[in-house]
């Protein structure tokens, strides 16, 4: 195996699924079949199996069509070209956006985790204001997949939120 590019950056979880897509698509129209690393397949459906299992955000429940979101279908290049946009005059790093991304925070505690130092670089408001620009764009679990949270408190945490929403 070679390096192709030394200089590439990370990606998120959504763009790496939509990698191994397109790169499984490319490699069923070549017409010889290219020999793959024994290694390879095992680890490529390893890797979509995670991206796809709850509480992952690409989580597809009964391997139907993906989650939906709001106000896109799934997550897009639209959806995070907007997010960074948003939350980049609110100083939200390059690493915590990726790992926005990536969890989908949808309440305070997970926000909090994601972001470093946020109690001395953010106001409670300000948090706030950040979690409402994520849910907003890339929308909250729905209440089927939140009865799926360890302990089965579903609907706990959906009416503990709905609370923190109002207020």
């Amino acid at each position: 195996m070679k390096i192709l590019d030394a200089n590439a950056s990370m990606i998120t979880n959504f763009e790496l699924s939509r990698f191994i897509q397109t790169q499984q698509q490319q490699n069923a129209s070549q017409a010889p079949k290219r020999r793959t690393p024994v290694n390879m397949d095992t680890l490529v459906k390893e890797v979509q199996s995670y991206l796809r299992t709850f509480p992952n955000p690409l989580h597809e429940p009964g391997n139907k069509a993906p989650v939906r979101y709001s106000p896109y279908d799934t997550y897009s290049d639209e959806a995070i070209l907007e997010l960074v946009q948003r939350l980049a005059p609110m100083r939200v790093s390059k690493s915590e956006t990726m790992a926005i991304l990536n969890l989908r925070p949808e309440n305070m505690a997970i926000l909090l985790a994601v972001l470093e130092d946020a109690d001395e670089r953010w106001s409670a408001e300000e948090l706030k204001k950040i979690l409402h620009v994520i849910t907003s764009i890339l929308g909250r679990f729905s209440d089927e997949l939140r009865a799926h949270y360890p302990g089965g408190k579903g609907e706990e945490l959906a009416a503990q939120e709905s609370e923190e929403a109002e207020s």
